[in-house]
């Protein structure tokens, strides 16, 4: 382990491989790849990876600590609703989008539009941090959060995330 640059974590290596976690914990059970412990147990694997699994001779493209180039960036429709009793809403937001955004993931919430918490949204804002989402579309901006839209939207387009909101007007009841 000379390097401690060229190795990356395990969601990392999974996008960028694309196999699951099991297909990388076997790789290193069966020695095809080069992997060091954190020192709270983690595993790391070595940007080399592609190299020693399938013969290639070219090392995997790295720009800087867990950024890898090669990753293709996600995009994503998110819906939201408040309460479950509205499910149905949920699942017509769901349908819409896809049926207008086939190839898009779909991230849903439900939760309230002022909880900053909300799983979904947080993983939006992550991914948008870690340089790995290039859109994300919402049917109504108010999906997204109900105050503070400005600054959700100001942290996605700072870090190149083309946000769609595909109707403007506020619509929905919460």
């Amino acid at each position: 382990m000379n390097d401690y640059e060229n190795y990356i974590g395990t969601q990392d290596a999974c996008e960028l491989y694309k196999v699951s976690v099991s297909t990388l914990r076997k790789w290193d059970r069966e020695g095809k790849i080069d992997t060091f412990r954190t020192p709270g147990k983690q595993r790391r694997y070595s940007t080399q990876l592609f190299t020693k699994t399938t013969n290639n001779t070219q090392p995997v493209t790295k720009v800087s600590n867990s950024i890898i180039t090669d990753v293709q960036k996600q995009k994503i429709c998110y819906c939201r609703v408040s309460s479950p009793h509205q499910k149905n809403d949920l699942q017509r937001q769901k349908e819409y989008l896809q049926s207008r955004y086939p190839d898009y993931r779909i991230i849903q919430d439900i939760g309230s539009g002022i909880n900053w918490k909300r799983g979904g949204l947080k993983t939006i804002l992550e991914l948008a941090m870690q340089k790995k989402l290039d859109t994300v579309v919402v049917a109504h901006k108010d999906r997204l959060c109900r105050f503070a839209f400005e600054l959700v939207q100001w942290i996605l387009e700072s870090n190149n995330v083309k946000l769609v909101v595909l109707d403007e007007s506020v619509c929905s009841t919460e």
